[in-house]
């Protein structure tokens, strides 16, 4: 019988590079999860660098902090690159942040790691992009890529040919499953929340304009506003609608932990009218169903798959006047308020379990290298 020493020597290596929290982000709390799934493995060895630039804010301390601890990345490839069974597992940037993975791949390459590439953004998913082609230039065919729905597999597999190798795993597996329950006192209306960095892009002025017509219908309601406020122009919109609806409209400010627990307990629906460039799967549609939550979105990135069966994706031009008419039916339809709180639930559950099994199959590759 091997030594313990002798033992780890033997398991499948992993390097691991991307960002951990903080910044909490959807990206940064995936992350987080998948780490802590190959930490609790038996199989695999698991080399961690964090990437993390540790804040939101764009500052030269910002810049500093990332790039050093991508320059470290190198250093610990190439201390591993005689060790058998050995793979390099890291999320692909979109933007700017993508000249980050070029490096990083590009000394993958040089040591023989095998490569696992995971994406979390729609932008070079859905359209082509000669940068993002480059890179998969760069990785080679053996390269495994993870999507986040079968869609976007569909996607990389169509606008770039060099994307030969695909796995599926769906974010829902990382959003923790909390007991509900209608024992609690509700506001007498109709409680509408968002959640999110409080900007236009994200959709903002439509969730305003959204409450604006509601409340022209002479529905009862107030508006939940969760997250920084993030320039200038978001601050305008909030202090205007602050205006016309005074205490109808309630700023949260940043929501986690107990803050974001409780958000969802009060909220009857939740609007996500992003149209965020990057956007593909926002955990927040996710926590939303999660607590038995409505959920209207714009079928923007890949949000459509989550809530397409349940009828609640709709087009940006289009969402005001569907959100209204939806909210008419919540309002005056018996029955159709319950019906959509456990159609939410339903659907987040189905999306859960199909998720957990899709995440071992992620697991399982990684302790598979070489491939």
């Amino acid at each position: 019988m091997l030594e313990p020493g002798k033992q780890e020597e033997l398991k499948p290596l992993v390097v691991a590079a991307l960002a951990l929290p903080p910044p909490v982000n959807g990206q940064s709390i995936i992350n987080a999860s998948v780490i802590r799934g190959l930490e609790a493995s038996t199989s695999v060895k698991l080399k961690l660098v964090d990437t993390s630039p540790r804040s939101q804010r764009r500052t030269l301390g910002y810049h500093l902090r990332r790039l050093t601890a991508v320059c470290s990345v190198p250093f610990v490839l190439g201390a591993n690159a005689r060790r058998k069974g050995r793979s390099f597992y890291t999320v692909i940037e979109p933007g700017h942040g993508m000249w980050y993975s070029f490096f990083l791949i590009a000394f993958a390459r040089t040591f023989g790691f095998g490569l696992i590439l995971h994406h979390h953004a729609s932008s070079y998913a859905k359209k082509y992009d000669g940068r993002f082609a480059a890179l998969c230039a760069m990785a080679g065919k053996r390269a495994v890529h993870v999507a986040l729905c079968e869609q976007m597999a569909t996607d990389l597999m169509s606008n770039y040919p060099r994307v030969r190798q695909v796995l599926v795993s769906h974010n829902a597996c990382h959003i923790p499953i909390p007991q509900i329950s209608d024992a609690r006192e509700r506001f007498p209306g109709l409680t509408i929340g968002f959640l999110s960095n409080l900007s236009p892009e994200k959709g903002l002025d439509t969730v305003l304009d959204t409450f604006t017509a509601i409340c022209s219908k002479g529905v009862m309601a107030r508006l939940l506003l969760g997250g920084p406020i993030v320039d200038d122009r978001a601050r305008d919109l909030i202090e205007h609608a602050r205006a016309q609806f005074r205490g109808s409209i309630i700023e949260l400010g940043a929501l986690s932990g107990e803050g974001k627990d409780s958000f969802f307990r009060e909220i009857d629906l939740f609007l996500f009218p992003t149209r965020y460039r990057f956007e593909a799967q926002p955990l927040v549609i996710l926590e939303a169903l999660s607590y038995g939550v409505a959920t209207l979105a714009t079928r923007h990135g890949y949000i459509a798959e989550i809530v397409e069966p349940l009828g609640t994706a709709f087009e940006a031009s289009e969402f005001e006047v569907f959100a209204t008419q939806f909210v008419e039916s919540w309002t005056n339809r018996p029955g159709f308020a319950a019906a959509q709180r456990k159609a939410a639930r339903a659907r987040f559950e189905q999306l859960a379990e199909s998720s957990r099994r899709e995440q071992q199959q992620l697991y399982l590759r990684l302790s598979c290298a070489p491939f």
